[in-house]
């Protein structure tokens, strides 16, 4: 009788201990997640950003970002190029060259994102999904100062549509207007256990653990030098640490309740056969935008339009930028 006492007693105390370890666990994971949804990045600012011979945009931080395009001294419009998440700014080149040969009034240029490209990769620890935005701000900046008389538009292709949106919540004023080629809003895979396990541990241990994203090159072209080209980028760069995935998911989340914070002209340009979206939804949210808008759907055409060399989808990029100066001059 005595014995079974102390046995009831040790259960006890064992199932209240554990309760508490894992009502400990619980809330340290929904604190690691409260955190990571924070659109806030402070750098520390250690010099005035700036563009250093049209090679490199220097950040406040002191971050080299590896710059591609220059501003013509005759252009009346400046585009900005944000690209898709994994990429780089190269992914811009048959736009840039369509618009250097057949649009001279406009000038595009873009940048590698941190951690991509050409880029220095810092330590895990240093990384930031919000840090683009940021950087988006400065550069807008820094461009409206040294060219006070041009029109300034963000072109977002993909997750890059997403950071442009992100963007416009509270810094669209800064900007004439916005085209989002092949916004998100829907994510074609589904965890594997293996990756659920690694961002639990994320949450628990280290915000910094490396994940990798199961991007498939099918989703974006097809045509088989270019998916040759895409898988290998993505095998090589398609990784965030938990904290950067928790951002994106946020990042995410807040450019598709945008749609209202738009003040100025928007260009929506969507592929039929995109893997990342839900027609109803993009449908939805065009709906809502108050400000000047257009859409259009390419059919036949996969995820991120600029990446597909078509002339039409080109064309009708220029011709609306075209259409949009008139309409505001």
């Amino acid at each position: 009788m005595v014995v079974n006492t102390v046995w009831n007693i040790v259960l006890i105390v064992v199932i209240v201990i554990l309760g508490i370890l894992l009502t400990y666990l619980l809330i340290s994971i929904l604190l690691k997640i409260r955190s990571f949804n924070s659109l806030k990045f402070t750098p520390l600012q250690e010099q005035k950003p700036e563009l250093i011979k049209k090679k490199h945009f220097v950040t406040g931080d002191g971050y080299q970002l590896k710059w591609y395009g220059e501003v013509k001294p005759d252009a009346k419009k400046i585009m900005i190029g944000i690209h898709d998440f994994s990429l780089t700014g190269k992914q811009f080149e048959n736009l840039s060259e369509y618009l250097r040969t057949n649009q001279k009034q406009t000038s595009f240029v873009t940048f590698d994102q941190r951690y991509y490209g050409n880029n220095i990769k810092p330590e895990v620890r240093y990384r930031s999904a919000v840090a683009t935005l940021s950087d988006m701000n400065e550069i807008v900046a820094c461009l409206k100062e040294m060219y006070p008389n041009k029109e300034i538009y963000l072109y977002g292709a993909g997750f890059g549509a997403n950071l442009v949106l992100t963007f416009m919540r509270k810094k669209g004023n800064l900007v004439d207007g916005i085209i989002l080629d092949s916004m998100m809003n829907f994510k074609p895979w589904k965890n594997s256990t293996g990756m659920n396990l690694a961002l639990t541990r994320g949450c628990l241990f280290s915000p910094y653990n490396l994940i990798t994203i199961p991007l498939d090159a099918h989703d974006y072209t097809n045509d088989k030098k270019e998916f040759l080209r895409l898988d290998q980028e993505f095998q090589t760069s398609a990784y965030v640490t938990t904290k950067e995935y928790f951002q994106m998911k946020h990042i995410l989340k807040k450019s598709l309740t945008s749609e209202l914070k738009i003040v100025k002209p928007v260009l929506m340009i969507q592929p039929s056969k995109d893997a990342f979206e839900q027609k109803q939804k993009i449908n939805e949210f065009f709906d809502k935008i108050a400000s000047n808008k257009e859409i259009t759907f390419y059919p036949e055409l996969k995820h991120n339009l600029a990446l597909q060399n078509n002339e039409k989808v080109f064309k009708d990029i220029t011709e609306w930028v075209d259409r949009d100066v008139k309409k505001t001059n």
